[in-house]
């Protein structure tokens, strides 16, 4: 599987910690309404959810979600991608029993790649010190 890049880990290691101070979840708004607020959810053991949301006929609309997970090496590798506009949900990773047992190579690695553009966009926008 494809690891998230080198910054892009970093953002991902700051953002899991801010929830782990916050039990387990944050939502994290320092742009006074220009973007989207980041929420930072534990979702599971070594999964980490990062969504922007919005509210559309008082439904919460994921914009994006990607689900994360924290393999033994240290890094985050994306598993799962919602955009719920588009209709979009797809699962990249597949788990058996918690570890992760096969995967779409192309679509794993595609969804590292934006990932790791997302978390550089999320760190500037919300002037992360990271």
């Amino acid at each position: 599987m494809k690891p998230v890049n080198k910054k892009g880990q970093e953002v991902l290691n700051y953002l899991a910690e801010m929830a782990e101070m916050s039990d387990g979840h944050v939502k994290i708004d320092n742009t006074d309404g220009c973007f989207m607020p980041v929420c930072i959810e534990h979702i599971g053991e070594n999964l980490l959810s990062i969504a922007h949301y919005y509210e559309q006929n008082s439904d919460l609309m994921a914009d994006p979600e990607i689900v994360f997970y924290l393999r033994s090496d240290g890094l985050y590798y994306p598993v799962s991608y919602k955009q719920d506009n588009l209709g979009i949900y797809r699962e990249s990773v597949y788990f058996t029993d918690g570890k992760p047992t096969s995967y779409h190579k192309k679509e794993q690695a595609d969804e590292a790649v934006f990932a790791g553009i997302w978390m550089r966009n999320i760190r500037n926008q919300q002037s992360l010190k990271v």
